[in-house]
């Protein structure tokens, strides 16, 4: 895809556009606003939705797109908390998973700062404000693995929110990637609820993005 207007460029030849609202109807050109307020078009013949919590959202956006293929979206707060102690530990401390997560673990930074989290709240809207009264249920989680884990230690420190396409009480599903032999829509590929195992096998996942798309005529 060749940008029609100023962008920050990588050395691949590549366009990098943040904060523009984005306009896709199928056979059309895609149409964008950008941050300056003007509007621009962009030629594709493919179209990767890589875009997170907001996925489905965007799927839905496509003129022409069916709705039968875009998932339900569900949202799952997990917040850290930090410790200001000095860990006792050199490894990562993984208890029995609980539904919808890993359950609260051990991890440590770089510093050897230790980090606990995440936990698992269902909430309807993208928030990230962590509350500060989680640390009672904090203390309990972690101190089934260190019951000398220091009164008064813990501090919220950041959430983050998974893309879920299962909700409460519902069995686990992975996430989900779609090309035109799935939807038949040619020429997009759609990721969704690409939460913390996708992360880690991303550079799979763009393999085989990559190979969905080498079937493709342009």
């Amino acid at each position: 895809m060749e940008p029609v207007f100023p962008a920050d460029r990588t050395d691949g030849g590549y366009g990098l556009f943040l904060g523009c609202d984005l306009h896709v109807a199928l056979g059309r050109p895609l149409r964008t606003r950008g941050a300056d307020g003007n509007e621009y078009e962009l030629a594709s013949s493919k179209f990767v939705n890589s875009a997170g919590l907001g996925a489905q959202a965007l799927a839905n956006a496509i003129e022409g797109f069916p709705k039968t293929h875009v998932p339900e979206l569900h949202y799952a707060r997990g917040s850290y908390f930090a410790a200001n102690c000095k860990s006792p530990f050199t490894h990562l401390i993984y208890p029995l998973p609980e539904p919808g997560g890993l359950g609260v673990h051990l991890t440590l930074d770089l510093a050897g700062s230790m980090r606990f989290g995440p936990d698992v709240e269902w909430i309807d809207r993208v928030v990230y404000e962590v509350d500060e009264a989680k640390a009672d249920q904090f203390y309990d989680a972690i101190r089934k693995f260190w019951p000398a884990l220091p009164e008064g230690s813990l501090h919220a420190d950041y959430s983050g929110i998974r893309p879920k396409l299962a909700g409460p009480g519902q069995p686990s599903r992975d996430f989900l990637i779609e090309g035109e032999e799935d939807h038949g829509v040619k020429g997009v590929v759609n990721l969704f609820g690409i939460e913390s195992p996708g992360l880690t096998s991303c550079l799979a996942i763009a393999d085989h993005v990559a190979d969905l798309l080498g079937k493709y005529s342009a």
